[in-house]
């Protein structure tokens, strides 16, 4: 009999430490499991309502708001507290690696920025959003986050879609004639976002072919379709093709460096083309005066790049209601101004600089090349890079994933570090066999 069979050995761990240690990983798995689902509605801003009529926009509130938002933080604070001290922290490094050198611009732009206050709270939250990520990619199973984030999508897409039946005078925004979908969201491109998000996420991350499944797919499609938000459409298109891509070369089973050219070469054609294809599809389904908007608007804003283009003007600067937003408004008296950038690379560039910028590009781009071509790559690595390659789409007419918490980037790090964890794993228990 092994030591680890003797009675005297095994009854009091068995009396004292495994019941402590099973009630400490339920409680760590449980917080995790609800930092995911309130994560998701967090960082995708739902829930969210207008206070003074439906077209309001900039007056807005959540029902129970400040309740909600507390008890994500204590979740998250809880989930990342019981990561570091169960461990490893292998996953949770690796995981954010490639963005750690854009932080780090981030943080220096912060203190050299306009209001290194206000920047450095925008990066305290995007950093506890980054935070939450690992911590739950780094110790939850891929099959939970796969259940826990699909029923959280589907959930937010049928409500949005039972309002859009039974109170449209909520649930719709209109413009240019046409009626829009938004849901459970402040506006309708942040809707059709949810949907193509939930879309990529289900079909690349779960697996299995069931009904809820599919008919979570369908409801995130959907809200997409119904919101008519031309880049979400587009991008999930784009990102429905890049999966079928990845996952042919995985079948050819050719050398990294072939994937490598591959991907490099399609991302080169992407970015030649996307000028021309979000803007025709944008101009197909928003008649062109959306997209007018935003070319006048990214005029306006490069004025105010100007003497700060190498570190930026700090994280946050460029967001509704900050000190820059209010002095273009005072100089140019355009308060009908479509404060957001609606370019995510203008906006960086304005934030964090030339040196952000970089950094910001070379992460998400090595996410979705390096990453997706590796010998050993996981299914969370191939969401990951999908991900990041729709966050890299969409930059050229949104400017969501920024230094503000988002759902892209929130997901993507919980993939990227689950299939750091797998390999991990792999890794000792290779050690483990050849010892």
């Amino acid at each position: 009999m092994s030591l680890s069979d003797s009675p005297r050995m095994s009854i009091p761990r068995q009396d004292v430490g495994a019941p402590v240690q099973d009630f400490l990983a339920m409680t760590l798995s449980l917080a995790l499991a609800l930092a995911l689902a309130m994560g998701i509605i967090e960082f995708s801003t739902a829930w969210f309502w207008p206070q003074n009529g439906v077209d309001f926009f900039f007056t807005i509130e959540r029902i129970g708001g400040g309740a909600f938002r507390s008890a994500l933080w204590m979740f998250i604070a809880l989930g990342f507290a019981g990561a570091i001290i169960r461990g490893p922290n292998y996953a949770l490094l690796v995981g954010f690696a490639p963005l750690a050198a854009f932080w780090c611009m981030a943080l220096l732009s912060s203190a050299l920025g306009d209001d290194p206050a206000s920047s450095v709270w925008f990066l305290t939250l995007w950093t506890a959003m980054a935070c939450a990520a690992l911590a739950i990619g780094s110790q939850t199973s891929g099959s939970q986050i796969g259940t826990v984030a699909a029923f959280t999508f589907a959930a937010i897409a049928f409500v949005s879609l039972v309002l859009f039946v039974v109170e449209p005078q909520w649930a719709t925004m209109r413009g240019g004639g046409r009626t829009m979908l938004r849901g459970l969201f402040l506006h309708k491109n942040t809707c059709g976002w949810f949907g193509t998000i939930g879309f990529l996420f289900l079909l690349t991350y779960t697996s299995g072919r069931n009904l809820f499944r599919y008919g979570a797919m369908a409801l995130c499609v959907a809200i997409a379709l119904l919101s008519q938000s031309g880049t979400a459409v587009g991008i999930m298109m784009i990102g429905t093709a890049f999966y079928f891509l990845l996952r042919q070369l995985q079948v050819l089973r050719v050398t990294p460096g072939f994937k490598i050219f591959v991907i490099l070469a399609v991302l080169v054609a992407l970015a030649l083309a996307v000028n021309f294809i979000l803007p025709a599809l944008t101009e197909a389904l928003e008649k062109g005066q959306s997209l007018r908007n935003r070319e006048s608007g990214w005029n306006l804003y490069l004025r105010f790049f100007e003497g700060h283009m190498v570190l930026g003007r700090g994280p946050g600067s460029f967001v509704t209601g900050t000190s820059v937003i209010n002095k273009m408004i005072s100089e140019t008296f355009v308060n009908d101004l479509n404060m957001s950038v609606h370019n995510m690379y203008l906006a960086l560039l304005g934030e964090v600089g030339i040196l952000g910028l970089g950094t910001y590009i070379g992460g998400y781009l090595y996410v979705a090349v390096i990453g997706t071509t590796r010998p050993d790559a996981k299914r969370g690595d191939l969401t990951a890079g999908i991900l990041a390659l729709a966050v890299l789409c969409s930059g050229f007419t949104e400017a969501r994933d920024t230094l503000i918490p988002h759902l892209a980037t929130f997901l993507m790090l919980i993939t990227r570090s689950s299939a750091v964890r797998l390999r991990y794993n792999e890794m000792l228990m290779r050690r483990t066999s050849d010892a």
